[in-house]
Parts: structure tokens; C-alpha cells; sequence
């Protein structure tokens, strides 16, 4: 005998559902096994009777009502690995107890972002002015409307314009003389032409001429956190000859 469909398909079923789940299985699966057992009851009465003269013959209703059905077990709460019926989803792999250092750490110590920052980052335009186009997005977020000032915004051909360059842009070759110190006099420009205050350093560089003296990795690590939180620090990041304005870490 071919059993039920609806035994043969998977099921998954959550731990605090496991219970009634296997109780409602069971009690499906006697019903069924008594509807099959009158089914052949069924059958082997109209056998007789036509087997059987007339005014013997006993009607189906009244041969099921004689007889008394037996008491069909239940099936076991706890399935087999025999029984189909139940297939419970995979227990997740043990956590480790010896994490990583940074998995232990608070979550807000080890992801963020600055969506503020984000609004203000533009993309270059031009060949070669990734330097120019990051001071740009620095200034927005400390003076302009898109950040935390009350400037308008500052488009970065206009940044161009105000630090002595001219159209045609694409014409400049910009790689020639932007580096570490141009960005930072960029920025003083800015800041004297729209009449604010604020100041531009190095905040950490680990090797090479100019490297910063006293400050280790993680104090510098810190540091670097401490400014991408900050609503009053932009950072620009000067990695194998390109620029960019970072806005968070994990």
C-alpha cells in the first residue's frame, strides 16, 4: 500500500511547535488507518453477502456496528529515524568558545558609519582630482548645509575656480602637483575665502619621511575612530597615489 502524500513531504518545524505538530500527525494517521480498516470491512461484507442468501444478509452499517474496532496504537511522539513524517531543520554549528578579539568587542565598537559624512562625499569629475574633489567633500560636512554648517554647498568645480584654476578642467593635469601639502594649503584657502575657522594636519603616517614620532598602531587605531565619530574631524586617507575620504570602519 502506497502511503499518504501528505507523509512523504518534509516538513520544518520549530522546536516550541514539535509537540502539537507530532500530537496532530498522530491523530491524522489513526483516522486514516480506521477509515482503510472500514474500507476493507466494506469489501469483505459485500463479498458475503452476495455469497449469501437475502434474507441473511446483514446490511454494511449494521456488520460495522457489530464488530468492535481495535485499539490502533498511536504512533510515537518521539519520530525515528525509520519515519518520514518529521524532518526537523539542521542544529546551527556550536559557537566557539575562544573568539576573536574582535568579536568580542561591542558591536558599536566594531562597525560604523557616518551617513552625514556619506552625504557629503562627491565623485571626481575630472582625471586626477581626487585630492581636490576630498577637500571639497571635508568642507561641505564642517560648513555647508549638506553637513553640520550653515554655508551653502560647494560644488566642486567651484572649489577649483576659488583655489586659482580654470576651464577647461579636464585639460589640467592635476597629478603634477597634488600631494599631502597642496590638500592641506586647499583647504586653507577655502576656510580664508568664506571667512571660517579651522585647521588641517597629519594625523598619523606610519612610515616614510614626516612619519609621526611617539604614536603606535592602536593609539593611532583610536585616534582614527575617535575622528570618524567625531561631527567636527573629516579625515582624508592617502593610499598609492589616490585619495579618499573614509566614513566609517569594521
Amino acid at each position: 500500500m502506497i502511503p499518504s502524500a501528505r507523509y512523504l513531504a518534509p516538513f520544518l518545524v520549530l522546536p516550541s511547535e514539535k509537540e502539537s505538530y507530532l500530537k496532530n500527525l498522530a491523530k491524522q494517521a489513526e483516522q486514516d488507518a480506521l477509515e482503510r480498516m472500514n474500507m476493507q470491512r466494506l469489501k469483505i461484507n459485500e463479498q458475503k453477502i452476495s455469497n449469501t442468501d437475502s434474507s441473511t444478509q446483514t446490511s454494511p452499517s449494521e456488520f460495522i456496528q457489530s464488530n468492535t474496532l481495535p485499539n490502533f496504537p498511536s504512533p510515537q511522539l518521539n519520530p525515528t529515524s525509520q519515519s518520514p513524517s518529521l524532518i526537523l531543520p539542521p542544529l546551527p554549528p556550536p559557537i566557539p568558545i575562544q573568539l576573536p578579539t574582535y568579536l568580542r568587542m561591542p558591536f558599536i565598537d566594531r562597525k560604523f558609519i557616518h551617513l552625514a559624512k556619506w552625504s557629503c562625499i562627491a565623485r571626481p569629475q575630472y582625471k586626477m582630482t581626487c585630492g581636490i574633489t576630498s577637500v571639497c567633500a571635508c568642507f561641505n560636512f564642517l560648513y555647508s548645509t549638506l553637513g553640520v554648517g550653515t554655508l551653502p554647498p560647494l560644488l566642486p568645480e567651484q572649489a577649483i575656480s576659488i583655489l586659482g584654476y580654470y576651464p577647461p578642467f579636464s585639460a589640467i593635469h592635476f597629478e603634477r602637483f597634488t600631494g599631502n601639502n597642496q590638500l592641506l594649503i586647499w583647504f586653507k584657502t577655502l576656510t580664508q575665502f568664506f571667512g571660517v575657522k579651522g585647521r588641517c594636519s597629519y594625523l598619523w603616517k606610519a612610515c616614510g619621511g614626516h612619519r609621526t614620532i611617539g604614536v603606535d598602531e592602536k593609539q593611532a587605531l583610536q585616534s582614527i575612530k575617535d575622528a570618524l565619530r567625531s561631527d567636527k574631524t573629516m579625515l582624508i586617507y592617502h593610499c598609492h597615489n589616490h585619495y579618499i575620504v573614509p566614513i566609517g570602519f569594521e
